[in-house]
């Protein structure tokens, strides 16, 4: 019937523009709203998935990897913080254990710094990270932290208890912590992933975040690029940031301890081509671990990864260590891959090489330590951890804790993204394995100066789709006209059609029901390599 012809060509017109728009459709929080299946219906993306809220429940800390201070290798993550009321400016290393300290000025700094060797290195690490002053008169309340595995090691911090106000960007909290009168180390922030030095009368940073209503239950933390020395990196707790990685997430949870997963199959990349995957004969378990510095793998694995190394200058230093030349040049595409599940980290080996000059040899060449080990060294590998993610690790895989339900999340990172797409977890929130990352496959817009996305190209992109929309519709309906002018009067229809109903744009969050407990783990270290782990 004609009446059937006129009612196609207007809907025909309709599906048109509804197939097109997405295709169109350009972003500029960096969130696709809309996504369409061949042949199925209009379906919402998770990266459209917005927490609406006027506290925003999560804490951003802006991080950077100091590789060197005061004469030595510190490998530290580190944070600006205030402290106080007055919000006096300090760095902080950020750290998995519980404790939190920092310096107390001296009365008199210039009586302080040159009086004794002890004092001195303690006035230097003050004058790098800065003081505190307690406005109050310090109460006795002793307090005592020793960083190093060994009992008698100086690297601890003497002082007493206090509790003041400490900010992390707009977040402001209330926090007990350590206000040393003798230090040895750098002063800490600690988060409180790792159960170390855990005490329940004087929670962590974030556990007094959750205490204190400014995250969501579960104690979430997710890292991005905190070891890379050649750029910044960023630390979200009580949120995920889907611009800093890619795809799905690979999740473990309710573990031994947080930071627990599976052993993953290991492939290498390099001119010879791929080789691998390798077998191993120690327990299938591996540990990813912020406060190590390096990666540890079985045996076999660091046998194949010298070799691969092998071509481009491997040598001893005089300590014994493997090492190549600092200004080595390693191809990007020569890499190790770690398989966990569907989701493979991988790792150039250009970043497997720590660039601070090792003592120098006779032919006063400069050699540069590689920053992987054989974890047999330190570990019973048939009883314990095969694998230990560090350093280099963090630089390639996006990860996610979670202490209160012992989880551990990774996906591969998105490298040297400025912008940010925080959504909020745990509690209420959105429930951690229905997050995506990044999907797109193509480079994203270069971000002008400050950081802002190019909102020229993604107007430019909507406004050509649009042009393009529109001609093919004027073309449609054109057609549609000069045969209804052809035509003869058209009968109203027996009954009424209905169009296809409107799209629902809503999609709801899903709760994240959080019921396990707090478990009560030791770190799980041997004092072997609790020594090496910092390296």
């Amino acid at each position: 019937m004609d009446y059937r012809r006129h009612f196609y060509y207007k809907t025909g017109i309709v599906s048109l523009m509804l197939w097109l728009c997405p295709a169109v459709q350009q972003r500029v929080d960096g969130v696709t709203t809309l996504s369409l299946g061949a042949g199925g219906p209009l379906q919402l993306s998770e990266r459209s998935i917005k927490a609406k809220r006027d506290d925003k429940q999560y804490v951003v800390l802006s991080t950077y990897f100091s590789d060197f201070e005061l004469g030595e290798i510190s490998l530290n993550v580190i944070s600006n913080f205030l402290i106080g009321i007055d919000k006096q400016p300090i760095k902080l290393v950020v750290t998995p254990q519980h404790v939190t300290w920092v310096p107390h000025e001296p009365d008199s700094i210039s009586q302080f710094c040159p009086s004794t060797a002890e004092t001195r290195r303690a006035c230097k690490i003050g004058g790098n990270y800065g003081y505190y002053t307690q406005k109050e008169p310090v109460r006795f309340n002793p307090f005592t932290f020793n960083e190093s595995y060994n009992a008698e090691s100086n690297l601890n911090a003497t002082g007493n208890w206090i509790e003041d106000k400490v900010t992390a960007g707009d977040i402001e909290i209330s926090l007990q912590f350590g206000l040393a009168q003798i230090w040895h180390s750098s002063p800490l922030l600690g988060l409180g992933i790792h159960p170390t030095n855990r005490d329940p009368k004087r929670p962590s940073y974030l556990e007094a975040l959750v205490a204190q209503g400014k995250i969501a239950t579960g104690r979430f933390a997710s890292f991005y690029n905190i070891m890379d020395i050649g750029g910044p990196g960023e630390i979200v707790l009580g949120g995920v940031d889907r611009e800093k990685f890619i795809g799905e997430l690979e999740i473990w949870e309710a573990r031994k301890h947080t930071g627990d997963v599976d052993a993953p199959g290991v492939t290498i990349d390099s001119f010879l081509g791929t080789t691998g995957p390798f077998n191993t004969t120690g327990i299938p378990l591996a540990a990813i671990d912020p406060s190590a510095r390096s990666i540890f793998v079985p045996r076999s694995i660091y046998t194949e990864m010298l070799n691969t190394t092998e071509p481009y200058g491997l040598k001893k230093n005089m300590a014994g260590e493997w090492c190549l030349p600092c200004n080595v040049s390693i191809p990007e595409e020569t890499a190790v891959t770690f398989w966990f599940n569907k989701t493979g980290i991988r790792v150039p080996f250009k970043d497997l090489i720590l660039l601070i000059p090792s003592p120098k040899n006779d032919d006063s060449a400069d050699l540069c330590q590689l920053r992987f080990w054989p974890t047999d060294d330190y570990l019973d590998v048939k009883t314990q951890w095969s694998f230990i993610f560090g350093g280099p690790f963090f630089s390639s895989a996006y990860v996610i804790f979670s202490p209160d339900k012992n989880l551990t999340a990774i996906a591969n990172i998105q490298r040297n993204k400025t912008t940010q797409d925080i959504v909020p977890v745990g509690g209420s929130f959105v429930e951690l394995s229905k997050i995506q990352g990044n999907f797109d496959s193509t480079p994203s817009p270069a971000p002008v100066p400050g950081g802002r996305p190019n909102i020229g190209a993604y107007v430019g992109g909507s406004l050509a789709g649009t042009i393009v929309l529109l001609v093919v519709a004027g073309i449609l309906i054109h057609l549609w006209r000069k045969r209804q002018r052809e035509m003869p009067n058209i009968p109203p229809p027996e009954q009424q059609v209905s169009y296809p109903r409107e799209l629902d744009g809503k999609q709801k969050e899903r709760n994240l029901i959080d019921s396990a407990p707090v478990l009560e783990l030791s770190s799980g270290w041997p004092p072997e390599l609790e020594a090496q782990i910092n390296r």
